[in-house]
């Protein structure tokens, strides 16, 4: 297994080079300056200019992939220039909720699986069985946008007195009682 797992890191690592490539050439194909959309329309050009060079966008395009990489490569993706802050830490803010959601959603999964799996293996009828691995192949098939979507508009559309009890986007400060009773 370990020989196997060594013979399969030379072709990754051409993965992620390749992937690497293609990620920056697209994002540099998209139309428009960056320097320019995020100065605005109005702004004088020695402000473009200034900002071009704090993105690093004066240098040749291997000059900058090689800066960009530098920075995946030593996590460190740089500034968030819309929502201000060090992309780093934006993303430490975001780890708590998103491993409440990833752990919840893997406690849910092998629940539902482990419960369907077991029913349609103590009953033995065809017809259940089909069932369950339809039901599984659609669950796996479908992205977690569009499941997370449809979760949300039911919850929604439960009825005019009906209020999620969910939290806000990234806020555990308040319990649904209080958010209830206002």
């Amino acid at each position: 297994m370990l020989n196997y797992a060594l013979r399969r890191i030379p072709s990754a690592l051409i993965v992620l080079a390749v992937g690497s490539v293609l990620i920056f050439a697209l994002l540099r194909l998209v139309p428009g300056d960056p320097a320019m959309v995020l100065a605005g329309p109005d702004a004088p050009s020695e402000a473009v200019d200034a900002l071009r060079a704090e993105l690093g966008l004066t240098g040749s395009p291997i000059a900058q992939y090689f800066s960009w990489i530098s920075g995946i490569i030593t996590f460190d993706p740089g500034r968030s220039l819309i929502l201000g802050g060090e992309i780093s830490s934006l993303l430490l803010d975001a780890l708590g909720n998103t491993l409440v959601l990833a752990l919840s959603a893997l406690v849910l999964a092998v629940a539902v699986a482990l419960t369907l799996s077991t029913v349609s293996v103590i009953v033995d009828r065809k017809w259940l069985d089909s069932i369950v691995t339809t039901f599984g192949t659609v669950a796996v098939a479908i992205p977690n946008f569009v499941t997370g979507a449809a979760w949300w508009f039911s919850s929604v559309s439960c009825g005019p007195s009906y209020r999620p009890v969910a939290h806000p986007a990234g806020d555990f400060s308040t319990t649904s009682a209080s958010r209830r009773s206002t």
